[in-house]
């Protein structure tokens, strides 16, 4: 098993879920696009430390593709909502 508080990975995914949810957002938004963006910034990290806890290579190389699936996501979901002048662009670090 890895530990994933360790992993560099895991942090920036953390700290990308604590981003999204320190954004400004329309309100009108706040249940629609909104939501479904905080769900793939945190499903990020949640994935990486699942993925630390599993025994197999197969597992872990699993649960890191589902991490970054939801990363994917959630990009495409930030290009959308820039797109649609929803945001600028979120903290970078």
């Amino acid at each position: 098993m890895h530990n994933f508080k360790e992993l560099k990975l895991f942090q920036k995914g953390i700290q990308l879920a604590v981003d999204m949810y320190t954004e400004t957002f329309p309100k009108s938004e706040k249940i629609g696009l909104i939501c479904q963006m905080r769900r793939c910034a945190v499903s990020i990290p949640f994935n990486i430390a699942e993925s630390c806890g599993r025994k197999s290579d197969k597992d872990l190389s699993n649960f890191l593709s589902h991490s970054l699936g939801s990363q994917f996501e959630l990009e495409t979901q930030m290009i959308t909502s820039k797109e649609i002048y929803f945001i600028n662009g979120l903290h970078q670090n």
